[in-house]
């Protein structure tokens, strides 16, 4: 008796809810939304102000993962190497690292294209472009570099851009209710519709110090399953790494006499785990705590940075430089700064220092079998750390150009 009244009670709760709420909607009874057909793409993708509080929120507080396996930096390593063997080689020669190879490495990807494949841009909120404690913590860090510490709303010169794969300010014309993104659906310059993936990429670029802040990036890849029902591979759009969206920004600002100027790039809060997981296993064996800015410096000479280059969090800027090489010439890392922003959660943050590659150094030999820039893993400086001993490096001399962590997508 007292089972079949609470049975009822719950029942009761149940249907009430559901009525309150409202089923959620079956797949093919939503028609998609064609906002290209809503507001037509210009020539050149114009530039919106993003609504207060729209800065997608990072997930913080979240436990530290377990350090790196050996696999993994064998991976991560073999991936730094890739990068910093292409940084001083020609075009060509970047270009037969990738797998398959290529006969460039160019990316030809800019500015335009990233509206023609459905993304809007817009200007940071106040808080997204916040670079004090109270959100990124940067600030002392870029005035001890000599650089500017505020976005150009406050008088500074970091322009910070929020890149969104969908219109997050689209609207349904006869009820101005906003349109999810679910249902939003643009198409691309091969003429087919594709659904938006809701993927963005929050990106500071302060051309005249020479300076890219990866601030929050979610790629499609990661936010198509998220979607309802999710977005199918084969519906990507094809510019989707962000080093093309920061190259699109960076050749949008930077002025084309000082394009080849970019100095540091900074990877902020960084909450991914595999990245975390290096780095985690790298300040271990330096005997380093994570510490705030100047933090810890490793330099590209040494199986740490080079894991650290190959990291999910770093592979952006290794495909940068290498596929821009006709616009920036050759730029390389010299290495990187481990350190946690000045804020209450401490996450890690990584800036990279980019330097010219000296002429000396620039690849002239393709039948070079070692390499352009000394990078062979016999050529590491230093003692290999014991615990790194079972990498090995890269295993076979032809292992980081065509083995299985070469530079893939």
């Amino acid at each position: 008796m007292r089972f079949s009244l609470v049975s009822s009670i719950l029942m009761l709760v149940g249907l009430a809810a559901s009525k309150a709420l409202g089923p959620r909607p079956a797949v093919e009874s939503v028609p998609a939304v064609d906002i290209s057909l809503l507001s037509p793409r210009l020539p050149q993708p114009t530039v919106a102000y993003l609504p207060e509080h729209a800065t997608p929120v990072r997930r913080w507080g979240r436990a530290p993962p377990a350090p790196a396996t050996n696999d993994y930096m064998n991976h991560v390593v073999c991936k730094g190497i890739n990068f910093l063997d292409a940084f001083p080689d020609t075009d060509e020669g970047a270009g037969s690292l990738w797998k398959p190879k290529l006969p460039s490495a160019h990316s030809s990807y800019t500015w335009p294209d990233l509206g023609a494949w459905g993304y809007n841009i817009y200007l940071c909120d106040p808080h997204g472009r916040d670079f004090t404690s109270n959100n990124l913590g940067l600030d002392r860090a870029l005035r001890e570099l000599g650089m500017s510490d505020k976005a150009t709303e406050e008088g500074g010169r970091i322009r910070c851009l929020h890149v969104h794969h969908g219109d997050i300010m689209a609207r349904y014309p006869h009820n101005n209710q906003r349109i999810p993104e679910d249902v939003q659906s643009y198409r691309g310059p091969d003429n087919r519709v594709r659904r938006v993936t809701g993927a963005y990429f929050v990106i500071g670029i302060n051309a005249d110090e020479g300076a890219i802040f990866t601030i929050n990036v979610k790629g499609p890849s990661y936010t198509a399953p998220e979607r309802f029902p999710p977005v199918p591979f084969d519906q990507l759009p094809n510019l989707r790494a962000s080093s093309d969206v920061m190259w699109g920004l960076w050749k949008r600002y930077a002025p084309a006499n000082t394009i080849n100027n970019l100095k540091w790039y900074f990877v902020v809060g960084i909450v991914n785990d595999p990245t975390r997981s290096v780095l985690i296993r790298a300040m271990n064996e330096l005997n380093e705590e994570l510490k705030p800015y100047p933090g810890t410096w490793i330099g590209m000479d040494t199986v740490y940075g080079q894991a650290i280059l190959g990291t999910p969090n770093a592979v952006g800027l290794g495909y940068f430089l290498a596929q821009h090489k006709p616009e920036l010439g050759n730029l390389r890392v010299t290495g990187v700064v481990v350190f946690h922003g000045d804020t209450e959660t401490k996450l890690p943050c990584l800036a990279f220092h980019v330097q010219p590659v000296p002429e000396d150094e620039n690849k002239k030999d393709p039948d070079d079998p070692q390499g352009p820039g000394g990078n062979h893993p016999a050529d590491w400086v230093g003692p290999v750390p014991p615990s790194l001993e079972v990498l090995g490096g890269c295993e076979g001399d032809q292992e980081h150009i065509d083995g299985s962590c070469s530079v893939s997508r």
